[in-house]
């Protein structure tokens, strides 16, 4: 059966109108969806997305999730096991809809100051690794050492106490522990 120009021009009006389905531009008039297509593709006409049309707006329980990142009183994994996500997609959630936040809710309320902590200067970068291996009577005593200082020194680590130490030697500072030579066999 075929159908007349002004028949094909008012379905393709409604095609190009963007506000209805394809589907329901196709049973509103009695032919198939895959038929208008053609015509549109036909006659040049940019072709329509595949998939779901894009959202404008959040849903009420994206909405409410919002709210609750945006007020800023829980954390995502509290959000996400309220509504049985993991942080993770109630993360995506506010990012997806960052605009839309902005848009229509409050502002976020500033964060709380901290009382002023104490900053440690920033040390440059270390470029050099120095690795040694050491007897395990050496390495004892170097553990023996650090378990001496480590009740009246702050060391992180045993790393950070043998770093200190050898930095000390280094650059000629005196050291607050003596280190004995091992005794080398023959």
């Amino acid at each position: 059966m075929a159908h007349s120009k002004e028949f094909i021009a008012s379905v393709l009006t409604a095609y190009s109108d963007h506000t209805r389905k394809l589907t329901e531009i196709a049973c509103a008039n009695g032919v198939s969806p895959g038929a208008v297509s053609i015509w549109a593709k036909r006659l040049g006409m940019p072709r329509r997305r595949r998939g779901a049309w894009i959202k404008r707006a959040p849903s009420a329980r994206d909405q409410e999730i919002l709210g609750l990142v945006n007020a800023g009183t829980c954390t995502y994994a509290q959000i996400g096991a309220q509504y049985g996500l993991t942080k993770q997609a109630v993360s995506l959630i506010a990012k997806r809809w960052r605009a839309w936040v902005n848009a229509n809710l409050p502002p976020k309320p500033p964060r709380p100051v901290a009382v002023a902590s104490v900053e440690k200067p920033r040390q440059c970068p270390k470029r050099k690794v120095v690795s040694f291996r050491t007897t395990e009577q050496q390495f004892r005593a170097i553990e023996s050492l650090f378990r001496d200082a480590h009740n009246s020194a702050t060391y992180r680590s045993l790393g950070d106490f043998v770093r200190t130490h050898v930095e000390q030697v280094l650059l000629g500072t005196p050291c607050s522990i003596q280190f004995q030579p091992a005794k080398s066999k023959v």
